[in-house]
């Protein structure tokens, strides 16, 4: 009675309720001694096998499922295996995705409980379906493989909205070599680690096919299932293949796609694993990626690169990073104007990090050819990817200030017009490393900080006209070159893509406002005497309103006023204090949030810093009020 609708649930249409049926079965025969249910077990091979000659792709897929609980109730030699084996390869290209996966998890099953006599009878097949499967129209252009394209099988439909028709037959073929590829994966999966087995040239030859599919998930399989094939062949049958190997991983590792280089990453840990005694001679190839995907955004991908890089070069990363370090830079480069937004930023983080860490007798050849391609990634339409170059730059001229002197000019270009940045924290990143730039470059970079703060709060005097309450969209994307100017960009100093006069004659913007705020903190730390002459200057942006942003302008002068206040010392400040006060205390009570909490904030810490008897002997009494209504302004110590 049981064994019947368990058989009867493996029918059904609902996927959990199949499910639900091969646990019944697997609670009949997994709780009592098999002899005592032989012909129970008998039976329920009869109807499996029913099961899986049906035209219904719901039976065949739960007969498979049935199938895979069944075999361990059998030896090895036995009649059912044997047919089972038949069955699997019979239906390695079923119509049924789902079946074709089931398929592959009988073979899984198969191969643990047989060992690696079935390899030598189903290699042959398995790998026959997928060399048939591995087409001329599923090969991606150069371009596409280093992951510069978007796969046309991914992407394309007719009018309609469906796949057109070539397309359409080219992912078909995909999901069959998808599923073919699984297949041989889980095949190998199940002979694990324990079983070594002689892999022959034609099936790394075959796998190294499709690392170059246009479909990105027959990619994706492919190097999952070279990771399979790592783990379980023989160190001499890899031997001969390995840099063919590498050079396919080289791709994946750089491919457009994060799940392809997460597999990639997979096979690539295997591969160097496997090839432990000799993997030395792949590192032109494979260090340069692994290096830069321990910065990868998807952090799947990242932390596994990061465990990767310990296991593999364990102490040894910085010195064999400035071993190759021309490898290194030239795959930096190339990556740092790949299509994906996300590579991008990790290029720029790695080409910060290569001028911090990496010997400098090493690097210095290089460091001009990094400059260029972080100054032209500051130009992305990425806000992120502007972010990491900033920093990236800020590098640049902390650790190598000589080479950056050549392209200094430029660089103050992108530096001050990125100061009215669309983003907040690409403006914040900007004048951090403005302040950088006077630290390394003293009197020459502070005399141009002055200048332009100077000028931009000139202009933001007029703010309040409603052509200037917006930010100029186009402006910003002015400044951003198309991803294809980067790819067309030489990478010479001659070359630098800059956008000519950005500071010249722009319209001035709350955000340029907002960066120079910043910018005279940065100003403040190096050159006090010289920013306490743009306070009463400042004082007259808070009253600046008209405008939607005005509290998000005021939000961050009142947050960042206290810190201004302390560099520049109390005898400077204490003049300029009441010019403040009225509009403190006006966005204190002025029922804008943002406003109001900085504001708060602020006069709590310009309390403590002149002293509160100093700071309540310039209120009014109207202020005093407000001030006595919020009690934690008078007594808490913000933190600093």
């Amino acid at each position: 009675m049981e064994l019947e609708e368990a058989i009867e649930k493996l029918k059904d249409k609902k996927q959990l309720v199949r499910d639900s049926g091969v646990v019944a079965l697997q609670s009949i025969f997994s709780n009592s001694e098999i002899a005592d249910k032989q012909k129970e077990l008998d039976a329920a091979v009869v109807q499996v096998k029913e099961l899986i000659a049906s035209d219904v792709w719901e039976k065949r897929h739960g007969g498979f499922c049935a199938a895979k609980v069944l075999l361990p109730f059998f030896p090895a030699d036995g009649t059912f295996p044997k047919d089972l084996e038949e069955l699997t390869l019979q239906y390695l290209e079923d119509g049924e995705v789902r079946v074709r996966m089931a398929v592959g998890e009988c073979l899984y099953a198969l191969a643990q409980h047989e060992g690696s006599g079935l390899y030598t009878r189903v290699k042959d097949h398995v790998c026959k379906r997928i060399e048939e499967n591995v087409k001329d129209d599923g090969i991606k252009s150069a371009d596409d493989a280093n992951g510069t394209t978007l796969p046309a099988s991914d992407n394309r439909q007719d009018a309609n909205g469906n796949g057109a028709p070539d397309v359409q037959k080219n992912i078909a073929e995909g999901k069959c070599l998808e599923t073919s590829l699984k297949a041989l994966q889980r095949l190998m999966e199940g002979f694990g680690e324990h079983i070594q087995l002689p892999i022959d040239s034609e099936m790394w030859v075959l796998v190294r096919k499709t690392f170059d599919h246009s479909n990105r998930y027959v990619r994706e399989t492919g190097f999952f299932t070279l990771a399979s094939l790592c783990q379980s062949a023989t160190q001499d049958s890899l031997k001969g293949d390995a840099v063919m190997i590498a050079e396919g991983l080289a791709l994946g590792l750089a491919d457009n796609w994060s799940q392809v280089r997460y597999a990639a990453s997979i096979a690539t840990r295997n591969f160097m694993c496997k090839t432990s005694s000799y993997n030395r001679s792949f590192y032109p190839q494979l260090l340069p990626a692994m290096c830069l995907n321990r910065y990868y955004a998807a952090e799947g991908v990242r932390l596994f690169s990061q465990e990767t890089w310990k296991l593999i070069l364990g102490e040894s990363g910085r010195e064999e990073v400035g071993n190759h370090i021309a490898n290194v830079v030239k795959h930096y480069i190339s990556q740092s104007a790949a299509e994906n937004p996300q590579v991008r930023e990790s290029t720029c983080h790695c080409m910060g990090e290569l001028m911090v860490k990496i010997d400098h007798q090493k690097i210095r050849p290089h460091v001009q050819s990094l400059i260029v391609a972080l100054m032209n990634c500051y130009q992305d339409l990425s806000w992120t990817v502007r972010d990491a170059a900033c920093s990236g730059l800020g590098k640049a001229i902390t650790e190598f200030p000589d080479e950056a002197q050549q392209v200094v000019f430029k660089l103050y270009e992108l530096w001050f017009f990125h100061l009215g940045d669309k983003v907040s924290s690409v403006r914040e990143n900007t004048a951090f490393v403005l302040g950088t730039a006077m630290t390394t470059y003293k009197e020459d970079a502070i005399e141009k900080v002055v200048a332009k703060l100077h000028h931009i709060f000139k202009l933001s005097e007029n703010l309040s006209e409603p052509h200037h309450c917006h930010s100029p969209t186009g402006l910003q994307e002015k400044s951003c070159c198309s991803r294809a100017g980067v790819h067309a960009a030489v990478m010479t100093l001659n070359n630098v893509h800059t956008s000519c006069n950005l500071a010249a004659h722009e319209p001035i913007t709350w955000e340029a406002s907002d960066g120079a705020i910043y910018l005279l903190r940065e100003l403040s730390k190096v050159a006090p005497d010289r920013a306490a002459e743009f306070l009463p200057i400042l004082a007259k942006l808070t009253q600046c309103s008209g405008f939607q942003q005005n509290q998000f302008l005021l939000e961050t002068l009142y947050r960042l006023l206290p810190f201004i206040a302390q560099n520049v010392g109390k005898k400077q400040f204490k003049p300029c204090l009441e010019s403040y006060i009225s509009p403190l205390f006006s966005a204190l009570t002025s029922g804008q949030r943002l406003a109001e909490t900085a504001s708060g904030t602020c006069i709590s810490k310009l309390m403590t810093f002149v002293g509160p008897n100093v700071f309540k002997a310039r209120l009014d009494e109207f202020q005093l009020r407000a001030l006595q209504a919020r009690p934690s302004l008078n007594s808490a110590l913000m933190p600093q």
